[in-house]
């Protein structure tokens, strides 16, 4: 058995050694920042026949284990194409795939190999499975899709998907930061000291709740808007201020939670009864790309 591990590593690092087409061949996320760079330059670019070349050109690559993360990367630029029937489709696979993996047993025999693989090169050898924030936002997406065709009763079920993600992500992260706790006291590691050190590595975002990080205040401000447009005033309320839980700056959430309050209440103002609303959703850019920081970690 010994032998078969050590031929088996050395004749992935072989294959490893070879040139990028064979690369990704092997690993098809292995130079994904050159793929990601393009999308990013069709997505602000607005034209519709650069992104559906670039969707094809994903379709030749979203064959392997790394098909969750192609399919949003293509139901996203169909979406921004105008193709909303294309990429509520995709959109869903996605979704079914982020809830197949969830059924699938830890230990597999495809996990074995790929984890061998992954000592004798790196993580890239790993299949892509995707993590909570992107499933909250692939519901986000089938959201506004549906609401751009008019069906609210889709979008409603979507993001009601969304919350639900949300909530399971919350707890999920909960019982890690619990468990991480205890083990740092049973080695006699001060939490304190460690979360000061983390403060002082991270640039100031204001608000610091940890749902930040595992809940899309997007959701529940989209929640609000589709609550008000069907009359339920006091569930538009509330979920407004869930969005302004986690981010208490927002002034567009805090001018949408103050209307709704005021018509909850029959407050009207004279123009707001001889006058219509229109609310409009925008992309405003690109997300920063990741970088890499250093935080240093003192345990006496």
């Amino acid at each position: 058995m010994r032998s078969l591990a050590m031929s088996l590593a050395a004749g992935i690092a072989a294959l490893g050694s070879g040139c990028a087409s064979t690369g990704d061949a092997l690993m098809p996320g292995a130079n994904y920042d050159r793929t990601a760079a393009s999308l990013r330059s069709a997505a602000m670019s607005g034209d519709v026949r650069t992104l559906q070349r670039e969707v094809t050109r994903l379709e030749r690559r979203a064959g392997g284990g790394d098909r969750i993360l192609y399919l949003q990367e293509q139901g996203r630029l169909l979406s921004l194409a105008g193709d909303l029937d294309g990429s509520i489709r995709l959109l869903q696979e996605a979704s079914d795939h982020f809830e197949a993996e969830r059924m699938r047993p830890e230990l597999a025999l495809s996990s074995v190999f790929f984890s061998a693989s992954s000592l004798a090169l790196n993580d890239l050898a790993l299949p892509y499975r995707g993590f909570s924030q992107e499933k909250i936002m692939v519901h986000n997406l089938l959201a506004t899709n549906y609401l751009r065709q008019g069906d609210l009763t889709r979008a409603r079920i979507e993001l009601n998907r969304a919350d639900l993600e949300q909530n399971v992500a919350l707890e999920q992260n909960q019982r890690l930061a619990a468990r991480a706790e205890q083990q740092a006291s049973q080695r006699g590691i001060s939490m304190q000291q460690a979360e000061q050190s983390l403060a002082n590595g991270l640039p100031s975002r204001g608000n610091t709740d940890i749902r930040n990080s595992f809940q899309n205040a997007f959701t529940f401000a989209l929640s609000g808007l589709l609550f008000e447009l069907t009359g339920s005033l006091d569930r538009a309320v509330i979920e407004y201020r869930r969005a302004l839980e986690i981010q208490p700056g927002n002034r567009q959430v805090r001018t949408l939670e103050s209307a709704a309050l005021r018509r909850l209440n029959g407050q009207f103002d004279p123009d707001e009864l001889s006058s219509a609303r229109v609310v409009v959703l925008y992309d405003s850019g690109l997300v920063d790309t990741r970088a890499e920081f250093r935080i240093p970690f003192f345990l006496e």
